[in-house]
């Protein structure tokens, strides 16, 4: 049977949200009490669901009895407080992937997936103000190398742009080059631009860099300030 919640990782309140969903669970109230305990443990970790298509993580493979996990799906579409995607009406959130999200979360994953699809669908509006990025310098007066001049002449053709790289790779500075090619009001500093981070801290930094950028690029003007994606 599944081991008691009283230990680590769990806290109280995954404790609790567990033992509410698994109230009229019946015989399987045991197990639903675990798998509802560590999708709350995960969302802490921040994952945003509990795959049980996949082989348990590492780090909550020794709380789960053996032969338990693939029960799961099972035990999970018994359970009063688990609906599947349609409707999506219950606490808890069995998708038809075999994910087990709380409902919040899978409506936050459902609508983020259907404006990216949106944005994707959607064609391109034609950029009012487009400058020669090759002659754009960064902090150290290094022009764009060939993948960010790629980067940017892709950005100015799609609705949505993902941007990747290490450290030092040059990110930011291609992000500062891709708002100086959108912008036709970029010098007045009425830029219409959001920028987020998971965190104060990293929003700061962020801040900091894209300044660094503009300035090197001689758009002192532009004053934008970053917040955290919650806020």
């Amino acid at each position: 049977m599944p081991k008691p919640l009283d230990n680590e990782p769990f806290n109280a309140l995954d404790r609790r949200v567990a033992r509410f969903a698994a109230r009229d669970c019946g015989s399987n109230g045991e197990a639903v009490e675990l798998i509802v305990a560590l999708t709350s443990f995960l969302l802490r970790e921040g994952h945003i669901c509990l795959d049980l298509k996949a082989n348990p993580m590492e780090s909550i493979e020794p709380l789960i009895p053996d032969g338990l996990w693939p029960r799961l799906p099972g035990i999970l579409k018994q359970c009063l407080a688990v609906s599947g995607e349609n409707p999506a009406d219950q606490p808890l959130v069995l998708s038809e992937a075999g994910k087990l999200y709380f409902n919040r979360y899978w409506h936050y994953e459902t609508e983020l997936i259907e404006a990216v699809r949106e944005r994707c669908e959607r064609k391109p509006e034609t950029p009012p103000r487009r400058q020669d990025s090759s002659d754009q310098k960064g902090p150290s007066g290094i022009k764009l190398s060939r993948e960010q001049k790629e980067a940017v002449a892709i950005a100015m053709r799609s609705r949505l742009t993902l941007i990747s790289g290490g450290p030092g790779t040059g990110k930011t500075f291609t992000i500062a080059s891709i708002i100086a090619q959108s912008l036709p009001n970029i010098e007045d500093g009425e830029s219409g631009i959001a920028i987020a981070a998971p965190t104060g801290k990293a929003a700061q930094r962020v801040q900091e860099s894209l300044a660094d950028s503009f300035n090197a690029m001689g758009l002192k003007s532009l004053n934008l300030k970053a917040s955290t994606v919650h806020r």
